[in-house]
C-alpha cells in the first residue's frame, strides 16, 4: 500500500511536468520511474526473503535472471532505436517483475485465497512496521542527503556534464557497495538469532568479524582501482573519461568505509535498535552538506568527491561508536523475547 501511494505520486509528478513542459525529458523519466518503482522494490523484498531463509543461491539466481533480462531488453531497445529515460525505467521494471515472480515461486510463496485468509491483521502489521521502521524512514531521508547531495550540487553548480563524470567514476564503487550490502544482509538472521537468545558476546564477535571481512574485501578493491584505474576506465568507457580515472580509487574508499561499518550497523538492527542508525545519519548529513558547499567552491568536482568520502567517514565512525555504546560488552542481553522484525 505504501509503495503504491508513492508510485502514484511520482507518476502524477511526471505527468504534471509533461503537461507544463512537454519538451522536458524529466517528465517521462519521472512517470517511467513511478511505474517501475513497485516492481523494483518487490525484487529487493524477494531477495531479502531468500536471505532470511538462508537460501542465498536462490537470490543469486534471481539477480542473474534480472541482469540477463535487463541486458537483453536494452540491446533490443537499442537496436530498435527506442532507448529513452522512460523506456529504460519501464524495461527495468518489467525485468524486476519477471525475476520477482521467479523468486517467489522458488520460495514456494503463491498467492491464494487460503493464504489471504490466514494473513496477519492489518493493525498488527502497521504497528510492528511503525515501531521499527519509523527510525529507518528518517535514516533513509538523511542518508539520501549523505550519499546523493554532492551529485545534485555538482549538476547545479558545475553543470550536468560534471555530474555525469561523477556518476561514471562512481559506478565501480557502487557495484562493490551492492556486494557489501548483500553480504551483510546474509549475516542479519544469525545476528537476530543471537539477540533473541541473549548471546551478547557472540553477537559482538560476529558483527566485528563481518565488518573486518567486508572492510578488508573493500580495501582490496581500493588497491585494484588505484593500480588499474586506467585499464578499468578503458574497459568501461573506452577512454572518454581517461582524465578522471584516478577518481575511481578515491570513490572506492566509500564502500571500504561502508564495509567496516556494515557488521556493526546490522548488529544494531538485529538488536532492534534502529534509532542508532538514525543518529549516525544525523551526524553524517551535516558533514556532507557543509563539506560539499565549501569544498566544491574551492576544488570543483574534486571537492564533491572529497565531500562524499568525508560524509561516509562520519557515518561509519558514528556507527561504530553507537555500536559500542548500545550493545553491552560484559553481560548477556536479558529479558529478550524473539519477535517478527520489520527489517
Amino acid at each position: 500500500m505504501l509503495v503504491g501511494i508513492l508510485a502514484v505520486l511520482v507518476v502524477l509528478a511526471g505527468l504534471a511536468v509533461m503537461q507544463l513542459s512537454p519538451a522536458n525529458p524529466l517528465g517521462p523519466a519521472l512517470a517511467g520511474s513511478g511505474l517501475a518503482l513497485p516492481f523494483l522494490l518487490l525484487l529487493w523484498l524477494a531477495r531479502r526473503m531468500c536471505y532470511v531463509v538462508q537460501r542465498p543461491a536462490t537470490a543469486v539466481m534471481g539477480s542473474t535472471v534480472y541482469s540477463l533480462l535487463v541486458l537483453a531488453s536494452f540491446l533490443l531497445a537499442w537496436k530498435l532505436g527506442n532507448v529513452t529515460p522512460c523506456s529504460a525505467f519501464l524495461l527495468v521494471g518489467a525485468a524486476s517483475l519477471a525475476s520477482s515472480i521467479l523468486l517467489l515461486w522458488r520460495l514456494g510463496l503463491r498467492l491464494s485465497r487460503t493464504q489471504a485468509q490466514t494473513a496477519l491483521e492489518w493493525t498488527r502489521v502497521l504497528r510492528e512496521n511503525w515501531l521499527y521502521g519509523r527510525w529507518l524512514v528518517g535514516s533513509a531521508v538523511l542518508y539520501a542527503a549523505t550519499s546523493q547531495l554532492q551529485m545534485v550540487l555538482a549538476a547545479g553548480l558545475l553543470g550536468l556534464s560534471a555530474a555525469g563524470v561523477l556518476r561514471a567514476m562512481q559506478i565501480p564503487s557502487l557495484v562493490i557497495t551492492q556486494v557489501i550490502t548483500a553480504a551483510g544482509l546474509l549475516a542479519l538472521p544469525a545476528l537476530s538469532y543471537n539477540f533473541a537468545r541473549g548471546e551478547t558476546q557472540k553477537l559482538r564477535r560476529r558483527a566485528t568479524l563481518v565488518s573486518l571481512t567486508l572492510g578488508g574485501f573493500a580495501i582490496a578493491f581500493v588497491a585494484v582501482c588505484a593500480l588499474f584505474a586506467a585499464p578499468i576506465e578503458r574497459i568501461l568507457y573506452s577512454g572518454k573519461y581517461a582524465a578522471y580515472a584516478p577518481f575511481m580509487a578515491v570513490l572506492a574508499l566509500i564502500p571500504a568505509m561502508n564495509g567496516f561499518a556494515a557488521g556493526f550497523s546490522i548488529a544494531m538492527r538485529a538488536s532492534q535498535k534502529p534509532q542508532f542508525d538514525l543518529i549516525s545519519n544525523i551526524v553524517a548529513a551535516p558533514v556532507g552538506l557543509l563539506s560539499a558547499f565549501l569544498l566544491m567552491r574551492w576544488w570543483g568536482l574534486s571537492g564533491a568527491i572529497v565531500s562524499m568520502v568525508l560524509s561516509f567517514a562520519a557515518l561509519s565512525l558514528t556507527t561504530f561508536v553507537c555500536f559500542q555504546l548500545s550493545i553491552p560488552t560484559d553481560a548477556n542481553l536479558t529479558g529478550v523475547q524473539p519477535r517478527v522484525s520489520a527489517d
